[in-house]
């Protein structure tokens, strides 16, 4: 009909037909500014790869969006740039005169600092009403508009919208050629499992020719399914705003205008990542040959651990400081009685300064952390198992638990615990030192690399060397006392202490040589040769101090010869830094990944389970990668916000009126008469009453 093809018309519609049939609908408009538009709420594909329903009411709902709109002003500025002309004259007359006066400007502008503030801070949406109170009780003009919760979320929303583009603008400005993807997911307060994504981008200075690589928060999703088909499927919705429709098709990732390349990943060493087959690793990899897949050194790490200290003696050791942590946890009277305890016998032993209560180290804990806990019973035993024995003589504890306990301080009391803690107190400390080198936001792979062969040496010349020599052990045995030929520390007199010392002396050797064949076993996953052959080229400094001695003679640099590649050593380099970082730098980076995990407990908490993954992105994006309060300007946001609406703000609203109270009815329905009830004066004003009718009542 005529309406119809005027509703197309008007729309900017095309049709795909077939055999005098219509088969699709597409919007030529939106096709065009599909990348313009894909970023905005509720934009889907659906008109540009062709619309199957053929209805007028789907033709109208799609003109009259908020995503086709923006893509008709789109339009409309293309055609005033092309006739020299500015956008609003090709504008609708309502949309040029619609301006903000500077008075609204600044009212809104505090209460989008407001907001983001509130993010930054991980505060609650409900607090904004109470902090444009506060602001309002010292003079600050705000308006009454826009006060309510929904509001703040809103304006949050604008914010992380603005903070998004602004970088993508930025990665054509800094000539952004590639970037890789950081992935690993958790389950949140809410029970739900959210998948993170990290980007690291790598950059081009064309005054200094200098290639540098930002890490940057990116996404937060919540996979259909914790299978590689989910978590793919979370990857192309976080990759949307750079472009990529279609992950696992080459075209689509490869012919995106102005937006870099994908050309690495990293994640940890779950079956589902890195699996060849069926996982995100071995689908995207055989998508994209090119890609480079990293699994995360301190992953790596940790893991090699875990395959290493399987002795019976550490996991002795570890269930003795899973009990111990779990006696304090969640008691804050035993957490004073302790307290108590080591500043009464502080004078008498001198505790080291530090915490008193155990720390955890069980579950996806940093070998770092275990560590932490073994130095902690060092330092504080003597105290541990006087408050046990006053726990075991606490009448108002269960008769089972005071048994418990009882079984629980025998073992303690054995020598072979003491001096385990120490032992690998010792034997943890070069992995630790590693593990938390490899987290380090400054290390590249230089330097993790370099890390991971001191480590090696270290514990090669940590296990060539007598346990009963090692720095705790010594530490422990020079505050050894002798009581009647038994060994006493800390006041606790340890049994059998010399049989317990060979004893134990066996267990960690045999796990120290079992954590240095597993960590080169886990480090096999990566081509070992090419990480050597990198490091013979990126590694300047060493080329810098080899060069007068000759560094074809050095043992690192064998087979290359200098007085021929001399003059391409600086092109060499500089290739390596451009095309390395991205594949790299990711061993290292998934931690950050890990740190942003802590952030989601501080955001997402108990009471705030309800909060929608869109909510908790926005939160994410202005928490983790906003400016700090004196650098950040809302005026990005606040315009995205007052054009984003197509039937103007509500900025002058009127401070809103109280409602009067509603009559009370009576049994009947109707509105009774206070002179004749006797009783509505009980409602409207409060009945005084005296002791004399107070008598009569009971009379």
């Amino acid at each position: 009909s005529d309406t119809m093809a005027d509703r197309k018309r008007d729309a900017c519609f095309s049709e795909d037909q077939e055999a005098d049939e219509l088969q699709y609908l597409y919007c030529d408009v939106c096709k065009k500014y599909e990348a313009n538009i894909q970023s905005l709420k509720n934009f889907t594909t659906t008109w540009i790869t062709g619309s199957t329903n053929q209805k007028v009411s789907n033709v109208v709902d799609h003109a009259s969006s908020d995503v086709h709109r923006a893509a008709m002003m789109r339009l409309r500025a293309d055609h005033a740039k092309a006739k020299g002309q500015p956008a609003t004259m090709v504008s609708p007359i309502v949309a040029s005169l619609w301006q903000m006066d500077d008075k609204t400007r600044s009212r809104m502008r505090r209460k989008f600092d407001l907001c983001f503030v509130m993010a930054k801070e991980s505060l609650p949406f409900a607090k904004y009403p109470s902090l444009l109170e506060l602001e309002a009780r010292h003079d600050v003009d705000l308006g009454f508009e826009y006060s309510t919760p929904d509001s703040a979320k809103a304006f949050t929303s604008y914010i992380a919208q603005a903070q998004r583009e602004a970088f993508l603008k930025s990665l054509a400005i800094r000539k952004c050629f590639f970037y890789s993807i950081m992935m690993d997911g958790s389950t949140d307060a809410g029970n739900v499992e959210d998948e993170m994504v990290v980007l690291l981008t790598s950059c081009k200075n064309d005054d200094t020719r200098e290639i540098t690589s930002v890490t940057r928060y990116w996404s937060v999703h919540s996979p259909n399914r914790a299978d590689a088909t989910g978590l793919i499927g979370s990857l192309k919705h976080a990759l949307q705003p750079l472009g990529v429709i279609d992950l696992l098709d080459q075209v689509s990732v490869l012919n995106v205008k102005d937006m870099p390349v994908l050309v690495g990943g990293s994640s940890d060493g779950a079956s589902v990542n890195i699996s060849d087959c069926n996982g995100v690793r071995g689908q995207l990899q055989r998508a994209l040959p090119w890609l480079f897949w990293a699994w995360c050194f301190a992953h790596r790490l940790e893991l090699s651990c875990n395959d290493a200290f399987c002795s019976p003696l550490f996991k002795y050791i570890e269930e003795m400081l899973l009990r111990l942590y779990y006696l304090y946890e969640k008691s804050p009277k035993k957490s004073t009685d302790l307290a108590n305890i080591v500043e009464n016998l502080q004078h008498v032993f001198d505790f080291p300064k530090g915490g008193n209560l155990p720390t955890r180290c069980h579950g996806t804990r940093w070998i770092s952390h275990k560590r932490k806990a073994l130095q902690r019973v060092v330092d504080r035993y003597g105290a541990y198992i006087v408050h046990l024995h006053a726990l075991i003589d606490d009448k108002s504890i269960k008769a089972t638990d005071r048994a418990k306990l009882k079984g629980y301080l025998v073992k303690w009391k054995a020598a072979k615990t003491l001096i385990g803690c120490a032992m690998y107190t010792d034997a943890l400390k070069p992995v630790s030192l590693l593990s938390l080198t490899l987290q380090n936001s400054d290390v590249d792979i230089v330097m993790a690399i370099s890390n991971i062969v001191k480590s090696l040496t270290t514990l090669r010349s940590l296990a060539q060397t007598d346990p009963t020599e090692w720095p705790t052990l010594q530490l422990v045995k020079s505050r050894l006392k002798d009581d009647d030929g038994n060994k006493e520390y800390q006041g606790i007199i340890l049994q059998n202490f010399e049989r317990s010392l060979e004893q134990c002396k066996t267990h960690v050797l045999a796990d120290l040589q079992r954590l240095e064949d597993c960590i080169k076993q886990r480090l096999e996953w990566s081509d070992i040769t090419v990480l050597r052959s990198i490091l013979v080229f990126i590694d300047t400094q060493n080329w810098q101090q080899k060069s007068s001695n000759g560094i074809e003679n050095d043992e690192k640099a064998k087979g290359v010869c200098v007085a021929v590649i001399q003059d391409e050593i600086q092109e060499a380099v500089e290739y390596a830094r451009m095309f390395l970082p991205i594949g790299t730098e990711t061993y290292r980076k998934i931690c950050r990944v890990e740190q942003l995990f802590s952030k989601l407990k501080i955001i997402k908490t108990d009471r705030r389970t309800n909060l929608h993954t869109t909510t908790l992105h926005d939160l994410f994006e202005i928490n983790v990668e906003g400016p700090p309060l004196e650098l950040f300007n809302a005026d990005a946001a606040l315009d995205i916000w007052w054009k984003d609406s197509s039937s103007g703000r509500r900025v002058n609203q009127k401070e809103r009126q109280q409602y009067q109270p509603r009559k009370q009815l009576d049994a009947q329905g109707t509105s009774g008469d206070s002179s004749e009830a006797g009783l509505d004066h009980s409602i409207s004003e409060p009945l005084s009453l005296t002791l004399d009718i107070w008598d009569d009542f009971f009379d």
